[in-house]
This record gives structure tokens, C-alpha cells and sequence, in this order.
């Protein structure tokens, strides 16, 4: 983002507002990472934007991550039921 002087700072804030996130999950996570990001000196637009892209990069590796597994469970269902429609429709 063009700030990497900032990085301690968002280390700090997405620790404590992962364990926020963790206690009580309604929106604490992004209002706990952005409140100590600012009160640690960074600017409030900055750190908001901070917080949105990294709630983006966590739910799309999320998404991408455990597409793979999605496709597979959703493969198995049905397995048996469709085995044993063949089975009788052949005779």
C-alpha cells in the first residue's frame, strides 16, 4: 500500500483484533484492528483501508482454499443413492 513503515503497526492491530474477533465475532475484529492501529499513529483513512483489504485477502484465501474440499464433499454426496438407482434400473 505504499506505507511499509506501517507494518508493526498492522502486525499489533491484527493480533489484537484477531483475538477480539475471537471473544465476541461481531465486527470487533475490524473495529479492535483499526482502533489500535490509529491509536498507535496511523492515519484513520489509511488504517481502515488496512483493515477492508485485509478482511478481503483473509476471506478470498479462505474461499480458495477450501474450494478444493467444497468440490470433494459435495462429489460423495449422493454416491450410494446414485449406485443403487443404476443397480435397479438395470434390472
Amino acid at each position: 500500500m505504499g506505507h511499509p513503515e506501517i507494518l508493526p503497526q498492522i502486525m499489533i492491530g491484527e493480533a489484537i483484533g484477531s483475538v477480539m474477533g475471537a471473544v465476541v465475532p461481531y465486527g470487533l475484529y475490524e473495529l479492535g484492528m483499526a482502533g489500535i492501529m490509529v491509536s498507535l499513529g496511523v492515519p484513520i483513512a489509511l488504517a481502515g483501508t488496512v483493515v477492508l483489504m485485509t478482511r478481503v485477502i483473509v476471506l478470498a484465501s479462505t474461499i480458495i482454499s477450501g474450494y478444493g474440499f467444497y468440490q470433494h464433499s459435495i462429489s460423495k454426496i449422493g454416491r450410494r443413492e446414485k449406485a443403487e438407482i443404476e443397480h435397479v434400473s438395470r434390472n
